[in-house]
């Protein structure tokens, strides 16, 4: 096994699938379905996100804190609308 990305995660699924058509993996992977992902992952994501980025920064400022969580929060749009949660005020 070789480790190109360790943050890219790829499941024997996938790579079977691109035997037959790289095309249709890559965008099965990009292109994912909010329905994919029950609310306590997408919490959970959100969370480790910005936890990693927090510790990548070593910034633990409450100011520069607020700013990561809307920042994050941006990419997960399609996951809280499917939801029904407020991307503006998600309550953790």
């Amino acid at each position: 096994m070789i480790i190109l990305h360790p943050d890219h995660l790829i499941s024997a699924t996938v790579v079977a699938d691109a035997i037959s058509c790289q095309r249709r993996a890559v965008l099965q992977d990009r292109i994912k379905s909010a329905s994919d992902l029950g609310k306590p992952q997408v919490y959970g994501n959100i969370f480790h996100e910005v936890f990693q980025t927090a510790l990548r920064a070593n910034r633990w400022d409450l100011s520069w804190l607020q700013k990561t969580v809307q920042d994050i929060l941006a990419g997960y749009v399609d996951s809280l609308y499917a939801y029904e949660i407020p991307a503006s005020h998600p309550h953790f």
